[in-house]
């Protein structure tokens, strides 16, 4: 099964979406390394697989070949992917999932993506459009449920293809910034409050909702879910989309309430223990806290206001809130938006 998206079509999407038009060669290039893995892998039910692929000159070179523009604009010389297959029992996974990570990309090599001095294997007319080149490393990992059946091949590809979209959305935006001179992309946000330090999974769960509103309300997040999107808009209705998770998320998040969120978490560890109210929340923040400034440490930026301006638990999720609503309401227009736009 192919799912290739022609540049011809993304000419239709308006850059202020978030889509990012030169990563599409790159995304069928690695889709087409991975489609046949990822189903045999699928039939077979793998429990644990894991492997690295590189994509060196040998696969590059049909990109600049191929799509000149593109490649003159993101010069990407090679692809580290760091692929990982798990299936799990039905009990922990609905049919499948689909995940990834890109690397930020560093002015040297130091274990992620990185830039270099551009290949003298490339022709000389890029030679003469580009100062530099990208070696790129990302993440992809794919989950199955052992209930899976080749009858579900279809959705599983079409959602590694839309995460293949999303992280080759952050690489470009990375690979802007660094063009710019500009610090790296602030995730320090993505990487708060996530881990779970021995708090009862009930109350987890509940948790973790506002940490992913959290993630999701973020700039790049926005933008690169805007692309992961697109590829679903080109084979459902506006209708079908609304039942998706994207639109369910992006409406959970306009509509969030950051006090009747925290009354929501105080009864849900009340039901647990009415005596770990104040254990649990004041954990809960001062884990956040860390989590949060150990990764501000790493890309040299100071706290954002409404963490600052947080004394607890309470004002951390409501200070959120105007942040998680306008997020929400800027996804579905972003989504609105592709269904406009006739392809």
């Amino acid at each position: 099964m192919k799912l290739i998206i022609t540049e011809s079509k993304l000419n239709y999407i308006l850059e202020r979406l978030g889509v990012a038009e030169p990563t599409l060669p790159y995304v069928n290039l690695v889709y087409g390394v991975l489609e046949d893995k990822v189903i045999d892998l699928a039939n077979k039910k793998t429990k644990n697989f894991s492997e690295t692929i590189k994509l060196g000159h040998d696969y590059i070179k049909e990109i600049y070949q191929n799509y000149f523009d593109y490649f003159s604009e993101f010069p990407i010389e090679s692809i580290e992917i760091g692929l990982t297959f798990t299936t799990l029992p039905e009990s922990k996974i609905d049919l499948f999932a689909t995940g990834g990570a890109a690397y930020q990309i560093e002015k040297k090599k130091q274990g992620g993506s990185y830039i270099k001095r551009k290949n003298i294997l490339l022709p000389k007319k890029i030679l003469n459009e580009i100062d530099d080149c990208v070696v790129v490393k990302l993440d992809v990992e794919v989950y199955i449920s052992d209930k899976f059946n080749n009858t579900n091949s279809d959705d599983l590809l079409f959602d590694l293809r839309d995460t293949l979209l999303h992280e080759f959305n952050h690489i470009y935006e990375y690979y802007k910034r660094n063009q710019s001179n500009k610090s790296m992309v602030d995730t320090s946000l993505g990487f708060a409050g996530g881990k779970n330090y021995n708090i009862p999974k009930s109350i987890f769960n509940v948790w973790n909702n506002f940490i992913y509103f959290v993630y999701y309300s973020q700039p790049h997040e926005i933008n690169a879910m805007s692309q992961e999107a697109y590829s679903k808009t080109l084979r459902m209705s506006f209708e079908d989309f609304k039942n998706t998770n994207y639109w369910k998320i992006s409406k959970e998040m306009e509509n969030f309430n950051g006090e009747e969120f925290y009354k929501k978490l105080i009864t849900t560890i009340e039901s647990y223990n009415p005596n770990y109210v104040d254990s649990v929340t004041n954990r809960l923040y001062s884990w956040f806290l860390k989590d949060y400034e150990n990764n501000l440490g790493i890309f040299g930026y100071e706290p954002i206001n409404i963490v600052k301006k947080s004394k607890n638990l309470s004002s951390l999720i409501r200070n959120f809130g105007p942040k998680i609503n306008k997020a929400g309401k800027k996804l579905q227009r972003n989504f609105i938006r592709l269904y406009s736009l006739s392809v």
